[in-house]
């Protein structure tokens, strides 16, 4: 059970995050049926999700099932009973379904376009390939980690050798292949679910990763061999007294890695990022553009686009700036990635509040998910702290350098600057105009600052230009216009090139 707040415009939070493990289809694969422990231990959570609903006064309500409900015999009476005990309407999703919904959720949440995604569930794995964010293939496999754990393991859940290698052999002949999914090498490998979070924790954990953050974190395919390797020599009480992992997850996770594992190797791909952001978001995401069009429609067959990101949107639209972001690029001193940063650091300054002390504000940005790899979104929260407090960015970044490239202090010196100067801008929306540039004029731009009010801050904006210049060894020059009208949108006159 995730509760969102969901603000105006469509963006949206996590406000609480619960979970039980119902493990449903438990025995589904012998019988065919949902067995009447695995309808208890789902309503019990069922009836603990509606009472945490009702003391946090959810306005809206969105229930679904997937694969062990799709797939046993008495899924209607299932349903019935759920809605009878608990008010909530069950809507049993369909392979295709279940596979678009968590597609459009990681994708939003990640800002890849090439991309051959996967949601690893107890029954069923989801894969998904898309170009350009327009979806190719989209399949609904049954390798879910529960439905191999029950058919391929011993007596208490462990694994032998010969186990291993027959669910190895089975995965392998359910799998496509590169060809079948029509994939380039461009395409990136994006995967949802319990199982990648539990092995990207581990992983963490051995290699002392100094972010407690699993999204967007980047894992190799060794990485994923050494975790199966280790693993499957282990029974699951051991498994479940790793931390990392934990007892819930002790009985799949050898399954489930087989699987990632799997993947990697037959289709081709030597690392994978993970997303937490599948299933719920796409919903979600759906149900917030339309919500009587999720209740009545199926998406079935659609050739779907990626979802914009609800997630997390840059705050900012460089409302005021957006001349002068243009002549810095055009001017060569920033490039693509810099931009992307600048974006993110100066949208944290404007909506931050500012009597937050600077490294609490530090985990703050980094706390929330966003598009960045975990490496820019450091970088960016070092820009933000840098403005406020500098010696306190360079204390955090000497604690983070080793994940950083080289250069890193020069760049986020550089970003941080001009970050000040575009939040100054920003805050007292002054229009500005920039000049065009002279013939033979030098490394220089020229703005004409255009306030709407008599208490621009000249000599502070001057003093941030001046470090600006100095940081990009490029003259920053600017003139103090008269007030104008709010509205007006002068401009800068043309000189005749000399």
């Amino acid at each position: 059970m995730v509760i969102y707040d969901v603000k105006q415009g469509g963006t949206y939070s996590v406000h609480d995050e619960r979970s039980v493990p119902a493990r449903l289809g438990q025995g589904l694969n012998e019988t065919g049926f949902l067995g009447d422990d695995a309808i208890a231990r789902t309503m019990h959570g069922l009836q603990l999700f509606r009472d945490v609903m009702r003391f946090e006064a959810v306005r809206h309500v969105v229930p679904i099932a997937t694969s062990a409900a799709r797939e046993a015999a008495n899924r209607s009476a299932f349903v019935e009973e759920i809605y009878r005990q608990t008010d909530f309407k069950l809507r049993i999703l369909s392979g295709k379904e279940e596979a678009l919904y968590s597609y459009a959720g990681a994708i939003s949440s990640t800002a890849r376009s090439d991309v051959l995604f996967f949601d690893l569930g107890g029954g069923s794995l989801e894969i998904v390939s898309s170009k350009e964010g327009r979806t190719r293939k989209i399949m609904s496999l049954p390798l879910g980690g529960l439905r191999l754990t029950e058919f391929y393991s011993s007596r208490g859940g462990a694994f032998t050798a010969k186990d291993l290698a027959k669910m190895r052999k089975r995965i392998f002949q359910v799998l496509p292949d590169r060809r079948q999914l029509g994939m380039d090498r461009k395409t990136v490998l994006l995967g949802v679910g319990g199982t990648l979070r539990a092995l990207a924790r581990f992983h963490q954990e051995l290699n002392e990763y100094p972010l407690n953050k699993i999204h967007n974190y980047e894992m190799e395919k060794e990485s994923i061999q050494y975790a199966l390797t280790e693993l499957s020599e282990m029974k699951p009480e051991q498994i479940g007294s790793i931390d990392s992992i934990g007892e819930d997850r002790s009985r799949t996770i050898v399954a489930g890695t087989m699987v990632v594992d799997s993947i990697m190797s037959k289709i081709g791909f030597e690392e994978l990022v993970v997303s937490t952001h599948g299933l719920r978001d796409g919903v979600l995401q759906e149900y917030i553009g339309n919500a009587l069009a999720y209740e009545s429609l199926s998406v079935n067959g659609r050739n779907r686009r990626g979802h914009q990101s609800l997630l997390w949107k840059a705050p900012v639209t460089f409302e005021f700036t957006e001349d002068l972001l243009e002549a810095i690029i055009s001017h060569g001193l920033i490039d693509e990635k810099d931009q992307v940063i600048l974006v993110h650091a100066l949208g944290q300054l404007l909506v931050k509040p500012v009597d937050y002390g600077a490294e609490a504000l530090f985990y703050m940005i980094i706390d929330e998910d966003s598009t960045l790899s975990h490496r820019d979104e450091v970088l960016a929260a070092l820009t933000v702290v840098r403005v406020r407090k500098p010696r306190v960015a360079d204390w955090l970044f000497s604690k983070y350098k080793s994940m950083l490239p080289s250069k890193s202090k020069n760049r986020i010196k550089k970003l941080s600057a001009l970050s000040e100067m575009f939040e100054i801008l920003e805050r007292t929306r002054t229009r500005i105009a920039i000049a065009p540039p002279k013939a033979g004029g030098g490394r220089k731009i020229e703005i004409r600052l255009l306030p709407e009010g008599e208490d621009f801050p000249i000599v502070l904006f001057k003093s941030v230009t001046r470090k600006v210049g100095e940081i990009l060894d490029y003259s920053i020059e600017c003139v103090l216009s008269k007030v104008v009208a709010s509205g007006q949108s002068p401009r800068m006159p043309h000189r005749r090139a000399e």
